[in-house]
């Protein structure tokens, strides 16, 4: 069994730490990750939750 690369917050890029809880496809590194991108993501979340992710961001925008 091949090991798998940790997966990457979809709006910084860090190390991810949980995924939406509805999809249980797009990864967040935290809380604040996962509200800056729930409006958008709510729109197809559960449909194809791949498609509304944010341009990675510098830390200082988040």
């Amino acid at each position: 069994m091949a090991m798998q690369e940790p997966a990457e917050c979809a709006v910084c890029l860090k190390p991810a730490a949980t995924r939406c809880s509805a999809c249980r496809l797009v990864p967040f590194c935290s809380r604040r990750c996962q509200t800056l991108l729930w409006p958008s993501h709510k729109v197809l979340c559960k449909r194809d939750p791949h498609v509304f992710y944010l341009p990675p961001m510098s830390p200082g925008d988040i």
